[in-house]
This record gives C-alpha cells, structure tokens and sequence, in this order.
C-alpha cells in the first residue's frame, strides 16, 4: 500500500463561508433596492418609451419597438418656442436658486452667531 492515492474530497475555494443567516439580509436588502429602482425609473423609462411613440399608438400599452419615431421631439421643437419656454424655466430656476442661497446663508449667519428669543424655532422653520 506504498502507493496509495489520497484524494481530496473538499474544494478550498479561499473564499470565507457566509452562513445563511449571514446572507439572508443581503439578499432583502438588494431585492428592496432593486424593487425600488424599478418603481422609481419605471416610470421615467414609460414616458420616453410613450414620447417615442406615434400619436396613433399613444394610447396603447402595448410597445412596438419598429413604430418608434422621433416625430413628436421634431413637433415641439419646430411648432412650438421650446427654445424659450427653456429659457424662462432657466430663468426661473436659477433667481429661486440664487434667492435661496443669500437668505439662506444670512439666516444661518444669523442663527450661527447672535443669540436671540425663538432663535430655535426659527432655526427648525428654516431646515423645514
């Protein structure tokens, strides 16, 4: 029995074990996040998938991917002053913006460095 072959009968893969009860609230937690992605970019992907489609087939929940046109982006750019409804949404956006910023930093130097009565509560009315 000088040559005797032993044989191994367990792999090492060189990975950890993870037992089940380790594992199990990975598996929940990224079957939440991928049922929350899908909720959340469902709808988004429908509405470009219905922006796509032809006027006709709209209406239609079914998708044929070979009706897909680029009609309607060419409509609202060319029959409609897209160009400056964007600029007054730009507009719009960036005076809020630039509003929020200045009172929001004089309010937080304020609420920062003088003490005064129902300074807390105007703090909370702020961050609120």
């Amino acid at each position: 029995m000088e040559n005797e072959v032993k044989v191994q009968t367990k792999v090492e893969t060189g990975l950890p074990r993870v037992g089940v009860k380790k594992l199990s609230p990975k598996i929940l937690l990224y079957a939440v996040l991928i049922l929350y992605a899908v909720i959340t970019l469902g709808p988004f992907i429908w509405s470009v998938i219905t922006s796509l489609k032809p006027t006709s087939e709209i209406d239609k929940f079914a998708v044929n991917i070979s009706m897909l046109t680029l009609d309607n982006y060419k409509m609202i750019l060319t029959q409609f002053p897209f160009g400056r409804w964007f600029f007054n949404s730009f507009l719009v956006a960036l005076i809020v913006t630039t509003g929020n910023i200045l009172f929001n930093s004089m309010a937080g130097y304020a609420l920062a460095r003088i003490n005064f009565p129902g300074r807390n509560f105007l703090f909370m009315l702020v961050l609120a």
